[in-house]
């Protein structure tokens, strides 16, 4: 394999990551009705 395809490779995995981790806070974020300061740190954060 390649240096490009391993970059390649690392851009598409980091990218994957970085979208499950937005999907888990999100998740996190919908059920926070009772910690309002925390929920809103973590709205914020996704900006």
């Amino acid at each position: 394999m390649t240096d490009i395809e391993n970059y390649h490779n690392w851009l598409r995995d980091a990218h994957a990551m970085e979208k499950q981790a937005e999907s888990l806070l999100v998740a996190t974020i919908r059920r926070l009705d009772n910690e309002p300061q925390l929920r809103t740190r973590l709205e914020q954060h996704l900006l």
